[in-house]
């Protein structure tokens, strides 16, 4: 009779803790913390040192949460300056460049989700960080950080959100970027080539042509 009765309890705590299981679907669910994030839309423009004021960036987000985007308070930006020609000697720490109300937000009418469009023009960040034209090198970095901040008061940025968010395509979470002060160049474009010699083969000691053509694409 013991032999029959250790199955029995055994299989009858199996069937207690799947129907605990069952009840509890997706348990860990409750216990994630539910944030939100800034979808990009589009990014355009550079810094050329060779035309500041004429430099920009200009961008456009929407933004995403558990409610539709409303639970967004604000939108803020840091910038920073890393100076990599001078081993760092004039190198800036973050300062606060932007923030956007969610009183200032769009709507975007393709999702009709809370959106806004914004620009960080190269004057304003030089002005920002306390620098000239005179302070700063080509190939050095403007480095930018945002912080989305609900309603709650909890914040979220880069460091607090999953890699998956920023980096995969559906969601292109939008929390930080680099821009380069480079040069414009006017070398675009096709260019031919012809170069003569003398060959050196014994069958055929001919002067010999070669004709190559070589487009070079701006970037």
């Amino acid at each position: 009779m013991k032999k029959l009765f250790y199955p029995i309890f055994a299989l009858a705590l199996l069937l207690a803790f799947s129907a605990c299981e069952q009840d509890r679907a997706f348990p860990e669910y409750d216990d994630l913390e539910h944030g939100a994030f800034p979808r990009l839309l589009s990014k355009d423009g550079a810094f050329f040192l060779t035309d500041v004021d004429n430099s920009a960036i200009d961008i456009s987000v929407e933004f995403y949460d558990d409610n539709n985007g409303k639970n967004v308070a604000s939108y803020s930006w840091v910038v920073e300056y890393i100076d990599k020609a001078n081993g760092g000697a004039n190198s800036v720490a973050p300062v606060s460049i932007l923030t956007i109300n969610a009183s200032s937000f769009g709507t975007n009418s393709a999702t009709g989700l809370p959106s806004t469009d914004f620009s960080f023009s190269l004057p304003d960040v030089l002005n920002t960080l306390g620098l000239t034209i005179a302070d700063v090198t080509v190939g050095s970095t403007f480095r930018f950080n945002g912080t989305i901040t609900l309603n709650d008061g909890r914040t979220f940025s880069a460091s607090n959100t999953g890699s998956n968010v920023i980096s995969s395509a559906p969601f292109s979470g939008f929390f930080f970027f680099d821009a380069d002060l480079s040069c414009p160049s006017d070398l675009a474009g096709t260019y031919s080539s012809t170069t003569t010699g003398l060959s050196t083969d014994s069958c055929c000691p001919d002067e010999v042509t070669v004709e190559s053509t070589v487009t070079l694409t701006a970037v």
